[in-house]
């Protein structure tokens, strides 16, 4: 055997330990004893963040990193009163977080201190609350927040606005309380799902703000539904539309409720749902729409929130009942066929030269 023969199968040897170690490493499920409203993940630092309220104690009214390995909570810092929602910028810079009193605060993860409070205003109804926010792709300093007036009298909303840094850009669109980012920094998605007008919003993102260049009242027709974007197309419910059209592309039999991850890259849509008091994951082919797994997690008390997905094939969720879930499942994520193959390529390789 030659030098270069022996180098094939040795890299060939490894690819095939990685994947029998990646067909092993089946599935772990870990519950973590944490009190949160909402969590995000952060794919930079590989870390989970939390939401914490102020009736936990001392540890309240704070911002609490989980490493989603060991479900290890790393640090806490405060953040401001109630935080609730929460969305992490690009690059692993910062972790923005709603207040309920009418602002939203943002945590600098270098410096793991609160840089900057950001007050949304008030009305004869109460202060202007967050009903949503997304991190802009691309720019840390820029995020996006759909907000609200705190009771009373419709139309609840009161613009989907822009912030650069503490900054408001003048221009917002009415209406939407669900939004979602494209690919693209330049339009944001929105759904108004507290009116019976149901209208779903395309909007542009420029220097001035965002306005309207798109509505549809056809496609989204549930009231108060959430939407998530991916790849040119719409998921609510149990259903999926272009973005483009407005027409309805196909729907998954057995899934529905607010928490779906479309994911392009794997063409897999995932569910997190609760039937008969179970709380499942199903996972369904992008492209024909048919259920492919359902993992079923033992033990969850309370309602499940705030699905993410995490790592090669983690997902995570929180409750109302004082709960973050980890799960690891290769059943769930599609095999690693990139490894298998490098390996039957590998092996090709160095038969031909083995018949030369």
């Amino acid at each position: 055997m030659t030098a270069f023969s022996r180098t094939i199968l040795k890299v060939a040897i490894v690819a095939g330990l990685i994947m029998l170690s990646a067909c092993a490493h089946a599935q772990v499920i870990r519950k973590v004893d944490v009190t949160t409203n909402a969590i995000t993940y952060d794919r930079y630092t590989d870390t989970f963040y939390a939401t914490v309220p102020s009736r936990v104690g001392p540890d309240g009214n704070s911002i609490k990193a989980i490493n989603p390995h060991t479900g290890q909570v790393l640090w806490h810092r405060f953040i401001g009163s109630e935080p609730g929602y929460i969305a992490a910028s690009a690059y692993g810079q910062y972790v923005y977080a709603s207040l309920a009193v009418g602002a939203f605060a943002r945590l600098d993860l270098s410096t793991k201190q609160v840089d900057q409070t950001v007050w949304l205003g008030t009305t004869t109804k109460g202060p202007i609350l967050v009903e949503d926010m997304q991190a802009m792709p691309g720019s840390p300093e820029t995020i996006a927040v759909a907000t609200r007036v705190a009771t009373g009298g419709k139309p609840y909303s009161r613009g989907v606005r822009i912030y650069d840094n503490d900054v408001m850009r003048p221009g917002y669109v009415s209406g939407p309380n669900d939004i979602d980012f494209s690919e693209s920094p330049d339009i944001i998605y929105g759904f108004d799902r507290e009116t019976v007008n149901h209208t779903f919003y395309t909007m542009a993102v420029t220097e001035n703000g965002t306005s309207t260049t798109r509505t549809d009242k056809t496609m989204i027709r549930w009231y108060n539904s959430y939407f998530e974007y991916a790849d040119g197309r719409v998921y609510s419910g149990g259903a999926v539309w272009d973005v483009e059209t407005g027409y309805q592309l196909g729907g998954f039999y057995g899934a529905g409720g607010r928490w779906i991850i479309p994911e392009p890259s794997s063409r897999r849509v995932y569910f997190l749902m609760q039937e008969s008091g179970a709380t499942k994951i199903k996972a369904y082919n992008m492209d024909t729409f048919l259920i492919m797994e359902t993992l079923t997690i033992p033990g969850v008390h309370g309602d499940a929130n705030w699905f993410h997905r995490w790592g090669p094939n983690g997902f995570a969720f929180n409750t109302n009942a004082d709960e973050v879930w980890f799960v690891e499942s290769d059943e769930l994520v599609p095999e690693p066929t990139t490894v298998l193959a490098l390996l039957c390529g590998l092996c090709g390789l160095a038969y031909r030269r083995k018949k030369r």
